[in-house]
């Protein structure tokens, strides 16, 4: 399930669930224009997705994941409270968790 995310009209980004919950968890994930980064819309829709993910009482963790490079993305995911849980699914990818 995606979103849209818009301002005044103006797609500022998309973001979502990656899959369906399975044993308790989800994975989410965004990315917000260029134009429009640094400016909030990440932590506005990573709290939105987390809000979202969390109203399903199964869900216990909400899994992020992330390339070490993406320092903005590793920030953004540690002011919300995630915390790093290992290497991701792919090679070079890592995984940040957090947890109800």
């Amino acid at each position: 399930m995606s979103w849209y995310f818009i301002k005044s009209r103006e797609l500022v980004g998309l973001g979502g669930f990656a899959g369906l919950p399975a044993d308790g968890s989800v994975e989410i994930g965004y990315s917000i224009l260029e134009q429009y980064q640094r400016q909030g819309f990440a932590v506005e829709a990573m709290t939105a997705l987390i809000e979202r993910a969390f109203s399903f009482p199964g869900i216990q963790v909400i899994a992020i994941q992330t390339l070490p490079e993406l320092i903005a993305s590793i920030r953004t995911a540690e002011r919300l409270g995630f915390q790093l849980a290992g290497p991701g699914a792919e090679a070079g990818v890592i995984r940040y968790q957090l947890r109800r």
